[in-house]
């Protein structure tokens, strides 16, 4: 019973799918993207923790304190709207 399981299993359901990538060259590729995230996340969030106005125009602050939040709050808004419809 088992062996005929073995036999009539297609291996080709691993190797490749539809779009003709591989299981393999899937898992390879969330490797390369978690260890790169693994990389870079420490140095930016040092980078953003040690962040200062100080110096910087009054103008540039009010865009970063006032209406960067509004632009965020606004696109994920409609991209919460795009995903309902």
């Amino acid at each position: 019973m088992l062996a005929e399981k073995f036999v009539s299993f297609n291996h080709k359901d691993i190797v490749s799918d539809d779009s003709g990538e591989g299981m393999t060259g899937k898992i390879i590729g969330i490797a390369i993207g978690l260890f790169v995230a693994a990389v870079i996340m420490p140095a930016a969030l040092v980078a953003i923790a040690n962040a200062t106005l100080t110096g910087v125009d009054a103008s540039v602050v009010t865009i970063f304190q006032i209406l960067l939040p509004i632009i965020a709050i606004i696109g994920l808004v409609m991209l919460f709207l795009k995903s309902t419809d």
